[in-house]
């Protein structure tokens, strides 16, 4: 049995459904309706606007609808004040059936707002927003390991989103609208929180507690910083100096218990005054190795590597500056979850348009483009632009990753000298099961490209070719920008 579940408060829920409901005309779906246990005159009101097969009162209304699904083959349920758009449980009998899916979502209508756009799937962005909209549709076998494997039924509409989450072993987006009516508010970010870690929900916040990081405990991980330069001066309000003795600055004034050490590869036209200031700086924390030749960053970057013993790697560009306390804890503690292969980090420019949120790649050319480029955060709505979310790549401005997972894909490709090689790292990581993750809570600024022009060499592109079978599905984002 093929079952609509849909929880009604209000007599204008229950009228909205019924229309919405006449004008799908299924054959293979039935509509059961859960409405809230209450005294008023309203009940009975809601009992005669309604033509379900079932109406079922009761005071706990999600944990109502959660055991009908679990009878269910499939159940598609939906909050109060959401109806199923025409034709859409014609387009839920198509994916079902062809795809090997436990719960779906899709997009949809919201009153006063127009349509909402989601993306695919991915755990860690679900985690670190708790929306996947609205409705969702669930398989009922999904539905009953999930109510076995917990003591009692969730009583919220998120508890039961996160425990579906949980137990379905595949979720994905279905890009179409399927729903419409009101909004909902969101959960406030220690409420999310407190869903994903019961026992201790700080450690899911962001340092200013307005972000949920899913990251893992760390134990005794270590990291290792590694920053290829060659000195370069940088403007600062006006003023010139080294970049990356501004960036030392802005790492040890932000705590150093996870930093092993830090290298600092130094290119050929590397001022000696630099090196000594830089020495200054970090102490006995500081290795310099030097490096000849024109830059190679995936040179350098390797080299950095092979002098650390730590067990992650932070590759970082000398011109960036972290101004988000935590940031490396953050970091870390999603580096750690099982699945995450690199961790970036959101960069804005100085003037506070933001250079990097998460890396995307055009199908048609294979050019990777950084998501929302250029535009001021407060104009972007995606939520992906400012929670932790998977993408199919990071940039190596500002990199994370474990010594191990560095070193099993054979580290940057030396055939990708300056651009590219980012990406190219986070789809090889891709390739061997791992998934890229943008901690975009955490801030730092970017001064890009302080030390030379950036262009696209004939190779580069070739070599992002390379990868068309890869990009032409983006696991993570339907639409590229």
């Amino acid at each position: 049995m093929r079952r609509v579940i849909a929880l009604c408060r209000t007599v204008s829920d229950v009228e909205a459904l019924t229309c919405a409901w006449e004008a799908q005309r299924s054959q293979s779906w039935e509509l059961s309706v859960i409405l809230p246990r209450e005294n008023g005159p309203d009940a009975e009101a809601r009992r005669r606007a309604a033509s379900a097969s079932s109406i079922t009162a009761t005071d706990s209304p999600i944990e109502s609808a959660l055991r009908l699904a679990a009878e269910s083959e499939i159940a598609w349920i939906l909050r109060d004040g959401r109806t199923p758009e025409a034709g859409s449980l014609a387009v839920i009998d198509h994916w079902f059936e062809h795809r090997d899916v436990e719960l779906a979502y899709g997009d949809s209508m919201v009153d006063g707002v127009g349509v909402r756009t989601r993306p695919r799937y991915g755990r860690i962005r679900a985690l670190s927003t708790g929306d996947l909209g609205d409705s969702c549709v669930l398989r009922g076998s999904a539905v009953q390991r999930m109510l076995d494997s917990r003591s009692s039924a969730p009583h919220s509409w998120h508890e039961a989103l996160m425990a579906a989450v949980d137990a379905a072993t595949a979720v994905e987006h279905i890009p179409v609208v399927l729903d419409a009516g009101r909004a909902h508010p969101p959960l406030t970010a220690r409420a999310l929180a407190a869903l994903i870690n019961p026992t201790h929900p700080g450690g899911m916040l962001s340092a200013d507690g307005r972000h949920v990081i899913p990251r893992e405990t760390l134990t005794d991980e270590s990291i290792c910083i590694i920053i290829p330069s060659i000195g370069s001066p940088a403007d600062f309000e006006g003023v010139e100096r080294p970049a990356l003795l501004a960036c030392l600055e802005s790492i040890l004034a932000r705590g150093t218990s996870l930093i092993e050490q830090i290298v600092i590869v130094a290119g050929e036209r590397m001022p000696p005054a630099v090196v000594e200031a830089a020495r200054q700086l970090a102490g006995p924390l500081l290795t310099v190795v030097h490096i000849e030749g024109a830059f190679n960053f995936s040179a350098s970057c390797n080299l950095g590597a092979a002098q650390s013993t730590a067990s992650h790697l932070l590759f970082l560009n000398d011109d960036i500056e972290a101004v988000t306390d935590g940031w490396l804890e953050a970091m870390a503690g999603l580096a750690v979850r099982p699945g995450v292969g690199a961790v970036g980090a959101r960069l804005l420019f100085p003037d506070g348009r933001l250079q990097h949120c998460g890396i995307t790649v055009r199908p048609d050319t294979c050019e990777p483009n950084h998501l929302y480029y250029g535009l001021a955060p407060r104009d972007v709505s995606d939520p992906s632009a400012r929670e932790c979310s998977e993408f199919l790549a990071v940039t190596g401005a500002c990199l994370l990753v474990s010594r191990a997972d560095f070193e099993s894909v054979g580290g940057f490709s030396l055939g990708l000298p300056v651009n590219y090689n980012d990406v190219d790292l986070c789809l090889k990581l891709k390739a061997a099961g791992k998934s890229s993750v943008s901690c975009n809570p955490v801030t730092l600024i970017h001064r890009e490209s302080t030390s030379r022009i950036p262009t696209i060499a004939p190779e580069e592109q070739r070599a992002m070719e390379m990868w068309r079978g890869v990009v032409q599905d983006d696991p993570y984002w339907y639409a590229w920008s």
